[in-house]
């Protein structure tokens, strides 16, 4: 089985190694929930799933993104408040 190089991938953004470092998925046709999978990537700085269908909650997965700067989540379908998971761990980092 050959390895796949996500680095590669549209949309995907890499450090010089493979560190996934942003996920630059605006205007993708996207929908479903936002995926809670991504707090695998953990040097991930940037998300942006702007502009698409996203439905339901902002996980609160996503405050265990210490490196995170920038969530982009504007025109999407999403509801509810955000989680008070991110500003414990905005107050955790200065």
């Amino acid at each position: 089985m050959s390895s796949v190089d996500t680095c590669k991938w549209q949309g995907v953004d890499c450090s010089t190694g493979t560190e996934v470092l942003g996920l630059d998925l605006v205007w993708q046709g996207l929908s479903g929930t936002l995926p809670t999978e991504i707090v695998a990537l953990t040097s991930l700085q940037m998300i942006s799933f702007a502009s698409n269908q996203f439905t339901g909650t902002i996980p609160s997965e996503y405050a265990r993104l210490r490196t995170l700067f920038a969530l982009e989540l504007h025109r999407n379908l999403l509801t509810g408040s955000i989680p008070e998971a991110y500003y414990e761990a905005a107050s955790e980092t200065g």
